[in-house]
C-alpha cells in the first residue's frame, strides 16, 4: 500500500534527523569518555525504558521472542556487528580525521543493498541503487568538508569500508529478525541494546588500562558525559534506531536505509542553523547530492 510507503519514508526521515541530532549530542558526551563504556550506559538508559514499554503494551512474548533459540543468535550478531564497526570506526578516528573516515564508513548502504541484491532477499529497482549512491557522495562530500581535510590513505580506507560493512551487514539481519512472527520495532531496539551494553561493559571492565584513565576524569565531566549518553541512548536509539527498524519492517531495508544515512547532512544542516558551523560552497553541492539521491529513490 502506498500509505505504508509514504509513512516509512517519513519513519527513515525521523531516524535521520533523530541520528543527526544525536551526533551533536555524542561530541559532548565523548569528551574523555570510553567508547565501549559509553555503549554500556547508553544502553543503561535505553533498554530500561523499551522493554518495560513494549512489555505491558505488547505483551512479555513481544520482549521473550528475541531470547528465543531461533532469534537471540541473530539479535547477538547485530549487536556484535554495530560493536566491531564502532571499534573500527573509533579505531579510523585515532589516525585519520573525521572528514576522511566518515566518508568512507557513510557507503554501508551500498552493503545492505548489495547483500539484498545477492541473497534475492528484496527486489531493488535502479532508482534505489541510483538514489543511493548520490545519497553517498553527498554525505561523502558533507562531511569531508566539514572541518580540516585530513590526508587520504589506503590503510583509511579499508579501516572506513571495514565499518561500513559491518553497518550494513547489521542492517540486512535487522531486516532478516524482523521478517518473524510477532517481532516489532520497539522490543528488538531494547532487546539489541541491553546485549549491546552488556558486551560494551564486559569490554570495558577487562581493560585494567581503560578503567585508570576513567578514574583521571574530574567529577564533573564524568557527570557531564553521563547525562548526555543517556539524552542519546533516548533520541539515538530508543527514537532514532525504533523508527528506522520500524520502516525496514514495513517496507524492507532497501530504501530506508539510504535515506536514514543522510543524518550526517542532517546534523551539518543543524550545525549552520544554530550557527555551529559555516557552510561552503562544497557543503551545499553534498546537500543538493542528498536531496537528489533522496528524490530518485522515491521516484523510483
Amino acid at each position: 500500500m502506498m500509505e505504508d510507503f509514504y509513512f516509512s519514508v517519513f519513519l527513515a526521515f525521523l531516524a535521520a534527523f533523530a541520528w543527526g541530532i544525536n551526533s551533536h549530542i555524542m561530541k559532548k558526551a565523548m569528551i574523555g569518555e570510553n567508547p565501549m563504556r559509553a555503549i554500556g550506559i547508553r544502553s543503561a538508559f535505553t533498554a530500561p525504558l523499551l522493554i518495560p514499554i513494549v512489555a505491558i503494551t505488547l505483551g512479555v512474548k513481544a520482549i521473550t521472542i528475541y531470547f528465543s533459540s531461533e532469534l537471540s543468535p541473530l539479535v547477538i550478531l547485530t549487536a556484535v556487528l554495530i560493536i566491531i564497526g564502532d571499534g573500527i570506526f573509533l579505531l579510523g578516528l585515532k589516525y585519520y580525521d573525521v572528514s576522511v573516515i566518515l566518508p568512507i564508513a557513510s557507503t554501508y548502504p551500498l552493503f545492505t543493498v548489495a547483500i539484498l541484491i545477492f541473497t534475492d532477499t528484496e527486489n531493488i529497482g535502479h532508482y534505489t541503487i541510483v538514489g543511493t549512491i548520490f545519497i553517498i557522495i553527498g554525505v561523502g562530500i558533507v562531511t569531508r568538508y566539514s572541518g580540516g581535510e585530513g590526508k587520504f590513505s589506503w590503510r583509511a580506507l579499508a579501516i572506513g569500508l571495514g565499518a561500513g560493512f559491518c553497518w550494513g551487514t547489521s542492517i540486512f539481519y535487522v531486516r532478516l529478525i524482523l521478517t518473524y512472527d510477532d517481532t516489532e520495532a520497539f522490543g528488538l531496539t531494547g532487546v539489541r541494546t541491553l546485549f549491546m551494553g552488556l558486551i560494551g561493559f564486559i569490554i570495558y571492565f577487562a581493560s585494567s588500562e581503560q578503567r585508570k584513565l576513567q578514574k583521571l576524569r574530574s567529577d564533573q565531566e564524568k557527570i557531564n558525559s553521563i547525562k548526555f549518553l543517556a539524552l542519546s541512548g533516548i533520541i539515538g536509539w530508543a527514537i532514532g534506531a525504533s523508527v528506522f527498524f520500524w520502516a525496514v519492517q514495513m517496507i524492507g531495508a532497501g530504501i530506508p536505509t539510504p535515506i536514514s544515512s543522510i543524518n550526517p547532512v542532517i546534523a551539518s544542516v543543524i550545525g549552520i542553523f544554530y550557527g555551529l558551523e559555516k557552510i561552503t560552497t562544497k557543503q551545499f553541492l553534498g546537500i543538493l547530492f542528498s536531496v537528489l539521491g533522496t528524490i530518485t529513490i522515491l521516484l523510483g
